[in-house]
């Protein structure tokens, strides 16, 4: 009997130390379902960070692909609104326009004024497509307000007076400007190049203004008719300041000149009187031919215009303009 419950003790104790050890190495397991070790949580750490990075460079590139889709470099839509001033390039002589001073000596000095009907304030409105970053097609429509050529001539009028005499040329002018246009592709700043034709659709005018004491006369001629034909060609470069907004500046020549087909007189003033309902239509306008037949055996009538040859006038300008693009 007594070594029965010796055995059974023996056989608790043992039990005993078994599940104690299992008690043990589970509550090890468990710890280590739930806690990580420092070295585990630096890693983990670090590969959050990779994920916040890679995210955060994942935006920016979205964000670069819509600036560089909405610019021109790579394509699309635009309207550009531009204004410049023209210096006059090309500038003629016209017979009779200068500057002369007579005196009582009789000694006279005259000197010859150059005319150029381009120079002039401009202002331009554009419509484009970029086929790709580098070429692309616009189409551009132009108004010239022309600068004043003015020459005086001055001479003696009566006794201790001066007459004065002041011409003047001038010219306004609509232009349709189709274009190729050559770009860089660049972003933030893209230098780019355009040559194109231009058609002209307007009219110049000849203004005389006579001073004498207080006499005063006042004439206005308008030439018009027919389109003057040229080329155009500029070099500039855009500054991107936003994703569909950019601003430039561009160096741009015009070589075009113009032949109207008529001229009329329709301002003739004298001391403030209109002189125009005295006026016979082959004084007031004026047709112009390549060639002209005639004969002084038929002399024309009155009643229509006069005849004379035609005679080209130079558009041509160099300036710089200043605008604002907008992408689409």
């Amino acid at each position: 009997m007594k070594k029965i419950f010796f055995l059974l003790c023996i056989g608790l104790f043992m039990a005993n130390t078994v599940f104690s050890q299992m008690s043990i190495n589970g509550n090890a397991v468990k710890k280590s379902a739930f806690v990580l070790n420092p070295n585990k949580t630096e890693l983990l750490n670090l590969a959050d960070n990779k994920i916040l990075i890679s995210t955060e460079e994942k935006e920016m590139m979205a964000k670069r692909r819509r600036s560089r889709s909405s610019s021109s470099s790579d394509g699309g839509a635009f309207v550009n609104l531009s204004f410049g001033y023209g210096l006059g390039l090309g500038s003629q002589n016209i017979t009779g326009f200068s500057d002369k001073n007579d005196d009582t000596t009789s000694i006279s000095t005259e000197d010859q004024v150059d005319v150029s009907l381009g120079k002039g304030l401009c202002i331009k409105l554009g419509l484009g497509y970029m086929i790709n970053g580098n070429i692309g097609f616009e189409l551009g429509a132009s108004y010239l307000l022309g600068g004043k050529s003015t020459a005086t001539t001055t001479s003696p009028f009566g006794f201790n007076k001066t007459k004065t005499i002041e011409s003047s040329y001038y010219s306004s002018m609509f232009m349709i400007n189709p274009s190729v246009l050559i770009a860089s592709g660049s972003e933030g700043i893209n230098p780019y190049a355009k040559f194109g034709l231009v058609l002209g659709f307007g009219s110049f005018y000849f203004e005389k203004n006579s001073t004498a004491d207080t006499f005063i006369t006042i004439q206005k001629t308008q030439y018009s008719g027919g389109i003057a034909l040229g080329f155009n060609a500029s070099l500039g470069c855009s500054f991107t300041v936003s994703d569909n907004i950019s601003i430039f500046a561009e160096f741009n020549m015009l070589n075009m000149s113009y032949s109207p087909d008529k001229s009329e007189i329709i301002t003739s003033t004298s001391q403030g009187k209109d002189l125009l309902p005295d006026y016979t239509v082959r004084d007031k306008q004026t047709d112009y031919y390549e060639t002209l037949v005639s004969t002084s055996m038929s002399p024309l009538p009155d009643t229509v215009p006069n005849q004379k040859l035609k005679q080209s006038f130079s558009f041509g300008n160099i300036g710089l303009n200043l605008g604002v693009k907008f992408n689409f």
